[in-house]
Formats: C-alpha cells, sequence, structure tokens
C-alpha cells in the first residue's frame, strides 16, 4: 500500500508537470520518454532527449525553493545565449 506522503508527492509532481504542459501548450506525454509513446519525430530525437532529462531532473527537485532557484539558472543561461 502507497502511504500517504508518497501518494501527495506523486500527485504535486504530477500537477507541476501538468501546469508546464499547459503553459508550453503541449501535451504531457510530450514530456515522458518519446519511444515508450510514440515515435520521435526524425531530427528531434536529441531535443526531446535533452527536454525530457531536464523535466525529470526538476521533478526530481523535493524543495519549491530549490526548483525556483533551479528554473532561474536555466532563464538566466538562455539569456546569456541570446547576447
Amino acid at each position: 500500500m502507497i502511504n500517504d506522503a508518497h501518494q501527495r508527492a506523486v500527485t504535486s509532481r504530477a500537477g507541476l508537470l501538468a501546469q508546464i504542459a499547459e503553459l508550453l501548450d503541449v501535451p504531457i506525454t510530450e514530456f515522458y520518454d518519446p519511444h515508450l509513446i510514440r515515435g520521435v519525430p526524425e531530427g528531434r530525437g536529441e531535443e526531446a532527449a535533452a527536454v525530457f532529462s531536464l523535466m525529470r531532473a526538476y521533478l526530481a527537485i523535493e524543495d519549491a525553493e530549490t526548483r525556483h532557484r533551479s528554473i532561474q539558472v536555466v532563464r538566466t543561461m538562455a539569456q546569456v545565449g541570446r547576447v
């Protein structure tokens, strides 16, 4: 039997993933291992794998403040790349 704390954690992570999918206007299935769901579109396999790895790492962070800081780091890195 799954304990309550574990169930809440799973539910919370699933909710976060659903919110992210909604913000990106993609189905939530985009964040799951693409080859298990459907074939990866040609030329996007590497990118899909990178996004999947990023999402998996983000969802593994249990502390809300640390998740927030990780998003800020990625946003900062994205801005540096545009200069």
